[in-house]
């Protein structure tokens, strides 16, 4: 995760920790590593997305006004291939 995300181990970690004691994730020993967990959302961490979804949206209303329907979707589009990018790139 921290690869993908572009941070450090440690940073990550924080992170999680940060997360796990609001309630937003949970983290489960992986039994066949000593070294890894499997990382999930928590119902919590579900309904404050779905509080966040309606915000979100005006934010970006906000921020693609000024451009045209086709600039806007292009820049999705264009966003979007950054970030498979990124993440074909971070896993190797």
């Amino acid at each position: 995760m921290a690869r993908m995300s572009f941070v450090r181990p440690q940073s990550m970690t924080q992170l999680l920790d940060t997360l796990e004691s609001r309630d937003l994730v949970r983290r489960v020993p992986d039994p066949s590593s000593r070294r890894q967990q499997h990382i999930s959302l928590t119902e919590t961490a579900y309904e404050l997305l779905e509080r966040m979804r309606g915000p979100v949206a005006e934010i970006e209303q906000d921020m693609t006004a000024s451009l045209s329907h086709a600039d806007a979707q292009s820049l999705r589009a264009m966003l979007q291939a950054c970030r498979i990018g990124l993440a074909g790139s971070a896993a190797h």
